[in-house]
């Protein structure tokens, strides 16, 4: 019942996002009635001739614009080569004339120019190039790039900082025509100076320097920024420093050269405020983003990020620090090579409280209190090099190397059933990946393009664990009454690989045939002072050699030349293993994918898949290895057992940025049966952790959100919302369980659109997430309620202000948290001076420590934790443009 109601909020969202009560509709073709597509329709205002709304036509020449409110217009139609239209109208009692039929007829000069004609227009729209206005829609108050954009019609920023074009991520930014700052936005957005933008144009058809011409099923978008000429050539940027109570600091420094034959950013960030100075998105982004990590032939693996990366706000203290050098080099007009460096340190302690319940009759329950301390270094290096020695031939190689080390030591208080031990965790961890690959790309005539890619991998991580307490634990035998366990891990792995696929175009048809081998060894050595089944040890290192090779076919049939796009085909795949003895799989990954485009904004896609899971290196390995004081894991898992999964989505999208809508949909369904887990066996000093294969699982999820620019008042109103469903099994103490996971979601907030003086804010956001499992009467719930208001505002052009308060509440039924957020800054920068100040009040409710609250359900248990949050800090910054 749940799901049909949110279904049907789906529904009424998406059909509240197209739904318009004055639709000025029509059609523009040319002399002899042939359709232009990407024609310029904009609305006037009779009494001021502003502009009221602004819109392209689509590929069958019809376009259809929402208007808020009756009134006198003008209806103004554009198109290079042709004459304007222009035709005064009315709309009354909410009902606009029949449709348009416009004819544009020739100009009498041909112009081949694109610039902005001094006639008002917000956007100048040409084939598939959006060329903005910077006069019209920007006043000068702008600091930086980031609130340029964000007054561009159709352009927004996120709340991860890339920039979005018609509800949709872009796919390069563009400095002065050429690629920089990879997938970081933010460093381009906050750091780029608006008085140095020039222009700003959208490309919704981007062709790059190792552009495949015809072969590409998928239009690329980017955003090009243009850089006045007074700051090309030189160094620019800013420089800042803050200082605040309780001995808080910040320096911060980000450079840029942008030069003819060559772009260099350099950015530095030291602090201990716990503002993280190397993110997770950071990290991908700086190689090129998710995508890349999709590839076969991909030199990026999660394996490669650090864990302290992902951990969030979940600390009590954290002070670190990052340099990073991003190169760009043209020395001609057939050569491209990039360069990255980057280094970062950072040292960080956490606090938390757990309730684990297992799942089991008896409902062992344990409590831990936990104190981590932790110094981490990262490093990473990457180089890449495009090489177009003729027409037709392009040649990438990428090179990259990545090392990592770390020091850990965690004090935990353990109750286990009333039963109360004292345990230390102290570890040493390093690591290192060493990767290139090369690919070559070949056009064979005109409708054949060939492809060839190879790869080579070499790696190694190691870790020394040293386990102590005041007690027994892992169920071993100690001598002396020294309770010490230390265990030396390392894994070496060997990866290399190779892949043609051969491309063909067939009118609107592209045909891509593909054919590749991957192979691996992987060589665990483990050392312990004490073996995990009881016996002492001494008796050299547990050695575990896994040999792996994947062969792999694949058939893709595309059209992407209509608006109906679509795509199908398939990949079977050959798996063989060797662990001692041999073991193989054959399977098939079919998959099929459609989308549609009607009218100038709307789009509807669908898709499914087939697909296996690969067995990782832990799944197979049969040596036990501790993971802490109370755990061990032990694999042995039969590879060639899982089954395939099955996943199929559906979405909606409208956006029409040029009138303030912006309308997304969309619904996922997946199932899968014979699904890999975990199986637990519990006692007082052990929970042992065992690879198994459950009966499957099925999941179905959805989401909506809607966001509406209203121009008869200044506001706007957004709303999102989404829930999820799963059911799947745990197992336990040798049974299996069925268990229900739901969780919904949802934000709404109304934002004022006054202008610089004044703005506000207001916000709600709910969340709630139930777990249950079958034949249990315990449940994991948390609900969370967080209303929020903030203001903003400017006075004289010079003095900026801006305050927000959030209200958290976390209730897990029996326990409740309440987190209230006040953050306030007030910034002084006069107009083209070097200097800005900013005083900084981050948290100030909380100075001192905070706890956060988390509830959920795993296969084996329920868990609520309350862990450390940073605290709060007032500083001074002091920042200083190049």
């Amino acid at each position: 019942m749940k799901t049909r109601i949110l279904f049907t909020l789906l529904l009424a969202l998406v059909a509240l996002g197209a739904r318009a009560q004055r639709v000025v509709s029509g059609a523009v073709t040319d002399s002899v009635g042939v359709a232009l597509p990407a024609a310029n329709v904009q609305i006037l205002h009779g009494a001021d001739s502003s502009t009221a709304a602004f819109q392209t036509t689509g590929s069958d020449g019809k376009f259809m614009i929402a208007l808020e409110k009756d009134g006198a217009y003008l209806l103004k139609v554009s198109y290079m080569g042709y004459k304007n239209f222009k035709k005064p109208f009315k709309v009354e009692n909410g009902k606009a004339p029949q449709a348009f039929k416009v004819k544009l007829l020739v100009s009498d000069f041909f112009l081949n120019t694109v610039e902005v004609s001094g006639e008002g227009l917000a956007a100048r729209v040409t084939q598939d190039t959006v060329r903005y206005n910077l006069k019209k829609l920007t006043d000068g108050s702008e600091e930086n790039l980031r609130e340029v954009l964000e007054k561009l019609p159709g352009i927004e920023i996120n709340e991860a900082g890339k920039i979005m074009a018609n509800g949709e991520q872009v796919d390069k930014l563009l400095v002065e025509g050429k690629e920089f700052f990879s997938e970081q936005h933010s460093l381009a957005t906050e750091n780029i100076s608006a008085e140095m933008v020039d222009s700003v144009a959208l490309y919704n058809d981007y062709k790059g320097f190792d552009h495949q011409g015809d072969f590409e099923t998928d239009k690329k978008t980017a955003v090009n920024i243009g850089i006045k000429d007074e700051y090309k050539g030189k160094w620019t940027g800013n420089v800042s420093m803050a200082a605040g109570v309780r001995d808080k600091y910040e320096g911060k420094a980000n450079l840029f050269s942008f030069r003819r034959e060559s772009q260099v950013g350099f950015i530095a960030n030291a602090n201990n405020t716990g503002e993280k100075t190397l993110t997770f998105r950071d990290f991908i982004d700086m190689q090129g983003g998710f995508a890349a990590m999709m590839d076969d032939n991909n030199l990026i693996s999660m394996d490669d990020i650090p864990d302290f990366v992902n951990w969030g706000d979940g600390v009590r203290n954290r002070e670190g620090a990052t340099g990073a050098l991003h190169m760009n080099f043209f020395p001609s007009e057939k050569l491209r090579v990039n360069a990255l460096g980057l280094l970062n340190r950072t040292t960080q302690d956490r606090e938390e409280n757990t309730l684990t319940r297992y799942i089991d009759a008896g409902g062992a329950t344990v409590n831990d209190r936990l104190r981590s301390r932790g110094k981490y270094w990262f490093g990473h290096t990457l180089g890449k090099l495009i090489w177009k020695p003729e027409k037709g031939s392009v040649w990438t190689y990428q090179l990259s190397y990545s090392p990592t080390a770390s020091e850990s030591d965690t004090d935990t208080d353990n109750n286990f059933n009333g039963e109360e031990s004292v345990y230390a965790d102290a570890r040493d961890e390093n690591s290192f990946s060493l990767k290139n690959g090369l690919k070559w790309n070949r056009h064979i005539g005109k409708d054949l393009l060939l492809t060839t890619k190879a790869h080579y991998l070499r790696s190694r991580s190691g870790s020394d664990m040293d386990l102590s307490g005041n007690r027994e634990f892992l169920n071993l035998d100690f001598e002396n009454g020294e309770y010490r366990y230390t265990q030396d891990k390392s894994i070496e792995k060997d990866a290399w690989g190779a892949q043609t696929a051969l491309a063909k175009r067939m009118g609107d048809f592209l045909l891509r045939a593909e054919a590749g081998v991957s192979a691996e060894k992987n060589e665990l050595r483990l050392e312990r002072s004490t073996n995990l089944d009881g016996t002492q040890g001494g008796e050299g290192p547990a050695v575990f050699t896994l040999n792996s090779a994947r062969y792999f076919s694949g058939l893709k049939l595309s059209n992407n030349k209509s608006d109906l796009e679509y795509s199908f085909g398939a990949r079977l795949n050959y798996l063989r293993l060797e662990t001692g003895a041999e073991q193989s799989r054959l399977y098939l990954e079919p998959f099929a994918d459609a989308s549609y485009s009607f009218g100038p904004s709307h789009r509807i896609s669908t898709g499914w898949r087939r697909d296996s899971p690969s067995p990782s290196f832990g799944w197979l390995s049969p040596y036990a290895e501790a993971r802490s004081f109370r755990s061990v894991y032990r694999g042995g898992l039969d590879a060639g057992a899982s089954s395939p999964a099955h996943t199929v989505r559906v979405s909606y999208s409208l956006f029409d940025g040029f009138n303030g809508i912006a309308t997304n949909a969309g619904l996922n369904y997946r199932r899968a049966e014979n699904t890999p887990g975990s199986r637990t066996a519990l006692t007082r000093q052990l929970s042992e952790l065992s690879p198994v294969f459950l009966p499957g699982e099925e999941s179905f999820g959805g989401r909506a959100s809607f966001s509406k620019a209203m121009e008869s008042v200044p506001f706007k109103l957004s709303f999102s919302a989404n829930f999820s469903l799963r059911d799947g099994y745990s197992y336990w103490q040798g049974e299996e369980r069925a268990t229900e996971a739901e969780t919904y979601g949802g934000r709404t907030s109304l934002q004022s659109m006054f202008g610089t003086a004044f703005n506000f804010e207001l916000a709600y956001a709910y969340s709630r997430s139930e777990n249950e499992v079958e034949g249990q009467d315990r449940s994991a719930r948390l609900y969370g309620h967080r209303p929020l208001v903030s203001f903003r505002g400017q006075v004289a052009k010079s003095l900026r202000w801006r305050v927000k308060y959030e209200y958290g509440i976390s209730d897990t039924g029996d326990r409740k948290l309440v987190n209230e957020l006040l953050d306030a800054s007030l910034r002084y920068h006069k107009k083209k001076s070097k200097w800005a100040y900013e005083l900084i009040a981050k948290n100030i409710l909380n100075l001192s420590r905070t706890r956060q609250l988390e509830n959920r359900q795993e296969q084996n248990y329920f868990l609520t934790r309350a862990y450390s949050a940073l605290p709060g800090y007032m500083a001074l910054r002091v920042k200083y443009k190049l």
